[in-house]
């Protein structure tokens, strides 16, 4: 960023407001350039969030905890992008605040030892988060359940 500005081009850092906060931050707004693409009515992208009138990315993953068992690091990190720009949370270890654990389709490693009873995980592949990213709405987990 320093070397883009430092060459005159303008940059911007903007984060999407989480949890219920309707209110950009005003400090990253600041440091928006003049340039700002605007809308036919002359507002910028940022003015129509605050206004109200364009929305944010929407919520897809609130009060999902995903847990990754036998992914690669490389899928892990592309998803957990997604999952955590949708409102979701990503758990490092199997903890009790896990609901989901993600795992791909042919899977050969055995899951950790835990039960699988009524309020447990729901252990699904992969495709499901891929599946709700692309149709833009949370998905019924049932044709993606493993266990």
């Amino acid at each position: 960023r320093k070397h883009l500005t430092s060459r005159g081009i303008p940059t911007m850092i903007y984060y999407f407001p989480r949890h219920g906060n309707k209110q950009p931050d005003i400090d990253t707004m600041a440091m928006q350039s003049k340039a700002t693409p605007t809308s036919s009515t002359g507002e910028s992208h940022i003015d129509r969030l605050i206004k109200g009138t364009d929305h944010p990315l929407p919520n897809l993953f609130t009060g999902i905890v995903i847990y990754f068992h036998s992914i690669s690091s490389e899928e892990t990190e592309y998803l957990s992008r997604y999952i955590i720009a949708y409102d979701g949370d990503i758990e490092k270890d199997l903890t009790s605040k896990v609901t989901h654990i993600l795992c791909p389709k042919d899977m050969t490693t055995p899951l950790p030892d835990i039960e699988l009873e009524e309020g447990s995980p729901q252990v699904v592949m992969v495709t499901w988060v891929k599946d709700c990213l692309s149709e833009g709405i949370l998905l019924s987990t049932n044709k993606y359940l493993l266990f």
